[in-house]
């Protein structure tokens, strides 16, 4: 991988300015039933390649900023789509993150939306998202980029 930590940098900036869905969402208190799902697929996985962890993290997150019904930010995320899943399997290869602590942090903020909490979903949200962006950072500050 070629990314660099202003990569990564830049990367989560745009990354954050999508993360408002569940702010918006906790507004409603609308939980996405496709987020639900792709929660409880998480948690059913016991074994796997990182890509097995992957596309369900991916279907979570496309369904917090869909369901936020905002074309615009959904075409935004969508570009970003392949860059994303690069960085997520990454952080899944070298087990930067557990399954567990995955599964964990995308139910309260499903929770935080359901009971109305924008500023603890976004929060929660930005933690999250923050942890795996810090993570791979540190990890890849060790290795030489590919070029």
């Amino acid at each position: 991988m070629s990314a660099t930590r202003p990569g990564l940098h830049w990367r989560a900036a745009i990354l954050q300015a999508a993360a408002c869905p569940p702010e918006k969402l906790a507004l409603r208190k609308k939980v996405p039933e496709a987020a639900v799902q792709a929660n409880r697929d998480i948690a059913a996985l016991q074994s796997g390649t990182p890509l097995d962890v992957v596309e369900p993290d991916m279907r979570f997150h496309t369904s917090l900023i869909d369901a936020v019904g905002n074309e615009r930010i959904s075409r935004m995320y969508r570009s970003l789509v392949g860059e994303v899943r690069l960085c997520m399997v990454r952080v899944q290869t070298l087990n930067l993150l557990d399954t567990s602590l995955i599964h964990a942090e995308h139910q309260k903020i499903l929770e935080l939306i359901e009971a109305g909490e924008p500023d603890a979903a976004a929060g929660l949200l930005d933690e999250h998202l923050g942890r795996a962006r810090d993570r791979l950072a540190e990890a890849m500050e060790g290795q030489p980029a590919a070029g």
